[in-house]
C-alpha cells in the first residue's frame, strides 16, 4: 500500500469501525424487539448504534477537515515525513509529555515539535 493508503486507513479506520458496530448493533437488536424479556432493556439498548452511527459522522468530519487543513499546509505536519498528525494525546512528563501520531509513518511526534 502507498502512502496515501495509510493516511486514509489510518484516520479513517476508526470511521469504518463504529460504522460497522452500529449497523451490526441495529441487526442483533432488530430481533430482540419481539421478545417479551429483553422488552424494558430495548427502549435504552435501541439509542446505542445510532449513537454510534453519529458518532461515526461527527469523526468523519473532523478527520476530513483535518486531512483537509493538513493538505492546504495549515494543520501539524510530522517533522520525519511531513505526513499529517492525529489527535493529540497525553504523555509521560519525563518523555516529553503531550504528543501526535503520524497518519503516514505512525511515529510520535512530540508537541515541541508541532506547536
Amino acid at each position: 500500500m502507498d502512502r496515501e493508503g495509510w493516511i486514509l486507513l489510518r484516520a479513517y479506520g476508526p470511521v469504518v469501525v463504529l460504522c460497522v458496530l452500529g449497523l451490526s448493533g441495529m441487526a442483533i437488536l432488530s430481533g430482540s424487539q419481539d421478545n417479551s424479556l429483553t422488552i424494558g432493556i430495548f427502549d435504552v439498548l435501541r439509542w446505542v448504534p445510532i449513537a454510534l452511527i453519529f458518532g461515526a459522522f461527527a469523526l468523519f468530519g473532523s478527520m476530513s477537515y483535518r486531512l483537509w487543513r493538513w493538505w492546504r499546509g495549515d494543520g501539524p505536519s510530522c517533522v520525519t515525513c511531513g505526513g499529517p498528525l492525529g489527535f493529540e494525546r497525553a504523555g509521560r512528563i519525563d518523555r516529553g509529555g503531550a504528543f501526535r501520531g503520524c497518519y503516514a509513518c505512525g511515529k510520535a511526534v512530540n508537541h515541541r515539535d508541532y506547536e
